[in-house]
């Protein structure tokens, strides 16, 4: 779950929209489509979009969509914020077919500064450097990986406050990013006897024991 979804604070939860990012990548390739000087970062978004096209097929695949979260969590009375959170391949493992993560900023930490504002510090991504964004281009198109995602939780989360820490490696290796190397604590709901739960791995009981675990 912690590889689409980020729990914030009272009761909002952020969760990856698959299709934000391909919207927004094909939006970005139409505008540059004809400017030569800008035809590398042409040529690797649109190897980009390929794989944002695969990634919104309805392939089975052991994880949860993040719709079906999306909807119990807003059941149970979460407010959820849509953002474009990640970007991956998918591989086939003995377990079937898994995501190979080439950006992931939902695996992350969260956390409340003595000033009482959220930081967040999540997962840096190679996607930049791999389409030739540097900030001067960044500036002339208008889009770069990380400001997307930093735009899509400004209403939540201060620009200055969010980092990205490079965790690349343990995310194509490990699958896994920050959020998995550290023992959060979160504030809890209720009082929750952890030994004695009996952890259902399906769907909707995983989804429900998270729903425990996320922050009042």
């Amino acid at each position: 779950l912690d590889l689409f979804i980020r729990p914030l604070k009272n009761k909002t939860v952020l969760i990856a929209d698959d299709k934000m990012w391909f919207n927004r990548v094909n939006q970005v390739i139409g505008k540059i489509e004809k400017n030569k000087s800008l035809n590398t970062v042409y040529e690797q978004l649109i190897k980009v979009k390929n794989k944002l096209r695969i990634m919104n097929l309805p392939l089975k695949t052991p994880y949860c969509r993040p719709s079906t979260v999306e909807e119990e969590l807003n059941n149970l009375g979460y407010q959820t914020v849509k953002v474009p959170g990640r970007i991956f391949e998918y591989k086939n493992d003995a377990d079937g077919i898994l995501p190979n993560h080439l950006l992931n900023y939902m695996n992350g930490i969260a956390h409340i500064n003595p000033k009482g504002e959220l930081v967040y510090i999540t997962n840096k991504s190679d996607l930049n450097n791999y389409c030739g964004i540097t900030p001067e281009i960044a500036k002339e198109i208008n889009f770069d990986f990380e400001t997307e995602f930093i735009n899509s939780v400004k209403d939540h989360i201060k620009p200055e406050n969010i980092y990205f820490t490079d965790t690349d490696k343990l995310l194509k290796k490990y699958e896994g990013g920050i959020h998995c190397l550290c023992a959060e604590i979160p504030k809890l709901e209720n009082e929750i006897n952890i030994k004695d739960k009996k952890l259902a791995f399906n769907n909707k009981n995983m989804v429900s024991y998270y729903h425990e675990l996320l922050w009042s």
